[in-house]
């Protein structure tokens, strides 16, 4: 059995911010079922390439779910929305800007008076009050706004590689909404979930914030103490044109460095930020190819690892050895995944179903709380499900 059998989930999102948060919920047994509209779905289904009719982003998202195309723009939609909710799918996940869900007249309130065991998670960019609640905003703009581009790159603002806010802010929708099933087993109520995906960005840079407002420095990109400033904390280049990176912040790991490369002299320049230093260190690392790099460092304890390209990440030995990476079968095709970022020690056979097709679920669902085929197919003629 795993950890959230029994826990029913409806997941109105798109994307990551939400798609990744009930990807979490899937795999650790919640029944995610997703709802989605008559005339696109989860758009990210159709994103090149695609394998099996999904595509690919679609795929390393939405495993082990569901799919209902409902069109809550009509009365018979939102009607079977409540009935969903009344008969035990009592976990909302959506991404909509704020008020939409009370518009269309299944906002939390409503849903509430429906089944008060209702947990109701809404993610925005900006929260749900506020002067700016109902600007759009994706990604880069949360980064934007909060400071974070400030402070990342050097000459000018550089985008990360990976979506920061959408995936921290799926992290904290699922803390949330756990931290509510727990709060719910001891008061046998649900509750509302703001998560504004700008909130989330300011709390992981709390650091850097207080500091700021403590000493009244501003941070510069390339030149704080943990994104270049010292010698013992940055990425160098080496010789054949690849990167290394250097984390030697404790002392420890700083001398077993420089007493590997035989610069004992560089003992005391450990928090050195001058350029001399700087640049001697650079000398020294573009003397060896990253491979020598690489054998440097896996006979010292130094916090010295290369950086790696996709092709070099999906065949790493320890990486393979966690067994992240894996294949699902869907219709005789091979779709690979990536496991969930933990492991328990009682959970061991996660589910490994095939992200499903475009409403592959209605009808499932439809006849499990109650509708006959007839009632089905009449409600498809009349555009309310696909």
């Amino acid at each position: 059995m795993l950890p959230l059998e029994g826990l029913k989930v409806l997941d109105l999102t798109r994307l990551i911010p939400g798609g990744y948060a009930t990807l979490i919920l899937a795999d650790l047994g919640a029944e995610v079922l997703k709802i989605e509209d008559m005339e696109l779905g989860d758009y990210s289904r159709w994103i090149e390439p695609t394998i099996g009719g999904n595509g690919v982003y679609f795929h390393a998202l939405n495993r082990n779910k569901k799919s209902m195309k409902l069109n809550l723009k009509t009365e018979e939609g939102k009607e079977i929305f409540k009935e969903l909710v009344e008969k035990g799918y009592d976990t909302i996940v959506e991404g909509f800007r704020p008020g939409v869900m009370d518009r269309l007249g299944i906002g939390y309130n409503a849903l509430r008076n429906i089944n008060p065991k209702v947990i109701y998670c809404a993610i925005s960019g900006f929260g749900q009050d506020g002067p700016k609640k109902h600007k759009a905003l994706h990604d880069l703009n949360c980064l934007g706004v909060t400071g974070v581009l400030s402070i990342t790159g050097e000459a000018s603002p550089a985008i990360p590689g990976i979506q920061i806010a959408d995936t921290s802010s799926a992290l904290f929708s699922v803390i949330s909404i756990l931290t509510a099933y727990v709060a719910r087993g001891k008061t046998n109520q649900g509750q509302f979930i703001d998560v504004s995906m700008t909130d989330g960005l300011i709390s992981l840079l709390s650091i850097h914030l207080i500091k700021y407002i403590v000493d009244s420095t501003m941070p510069v990109g390339g030149k704080m103490d943990f994104n270049g400033k010292f010698p013992c904390y940055r990425v160098y280049e080496t010789k054949d044109e690849r990167y290394m990176t250097l984390a030697a912040l404790e002392k420890k790991f700083w001398e077993n460095f420089c007493i590997a490369i035989g610069r004992r002299d560089l003992i005391d320049k450990q928090y050195d930020d001058s350029m001399k230093t700087g640049k001697e260190l650079e000398n020294i690392f573009k003397s060896k190819t990253r491979i020598e790099w690489e054998e440097i460092s896996e006979n010292i304890d130094s916090c010295l690892e290369p950086v790696l390209n996709f092709k070099e990440v999906t065949k790493h030995p320890h990486l393979k050895s966690r067994n992240l990476f894996f294949d699902i079968d869907n219709q005789n095709l091979k779709v690979p995944q990536v496991r969930f970022p933990f492991l328990m020690s009682d959970v061991n056979n996660t589910p490994r179903n095939p992200a499903p097709l475009w409403g592959e679920h209605t009808d499932e669902i439809l006849i499990s709380i109650g509708y006959d085929e007839k009632e089905i197919e009449s409600l498809k003629k009349r555009g309310v499900i696909g």
